[in-house]
């Protein structure tokens, strides 16, 4: 009987252990197969705004309210620049800026802006260098609005 019991306790520490290890594999893959398929960003779609940073405020419009994303100083590799949101969304909760590029991992490239006024949010972002000399950057601008999400992407040029 004793015998039955320690194989018993044997088996229930394998099973613990087998489990603690798939807590933590399921831990570290989940979370990253959750955020390559929130990037996955298909760069034909029409819906993504081909934005000119030379200046110009990059505009889109959705349900009648305009967001444009504003570069006043130009963009550049590494050093830290300015942008602007402006919305006609007048109960915007936050706004946060990410860039990234499709099929590259350039690490964690999000900014959460500061609200400048009723309409404007407004911060100092940098651009990472990609090793591959690629500058196919993809801009998307999340607007919190009464607890739900807004994304806009622009492909900058």
């Amino acid at each position: 009987m004793w015998r039955r019991f320690h194989l018993s306790g044997l088996m229930n520490r394998l099973f613990i252990v087998a489990v603690a290890l798939s807590v933590l594999v399921s831990g570290y893959f989940i979370p990253r197969l959750f955020s390559l398929l929130q990037d996955e960003i298909n760069l034909n779609d029409p819906d993504i705004q081909t934005c000119n940073q030379v200046r110009v405020p990059c505009k889109v419009l959705i349900e009648n309210n305009e967001i444009s994303v504003y570069f006043p100083d130009g963009t550049d590799s590494l050093v830290p620049f300015v942008v602007e949101v402006i919305t006609d969304y007048s109960d915007v909760d936050q706004v946060n800026i990410k860039f990234f590029m499709s099929d590259m991992d350039m690490g964690i490239n999000d900014f959460l802006l500061d609200n400048v006024s009723k309409y404007k949010w407004a911060g100092k972002v940098i651009l990472p260098v990609c090793s591959l000399s690629r500058n196919d950057w993809i801009t998307e601008i999340r607007l919190k609005i009464r607890n739900e999400v807004l994304r806009v992407n622009f492909k900058l040029e």
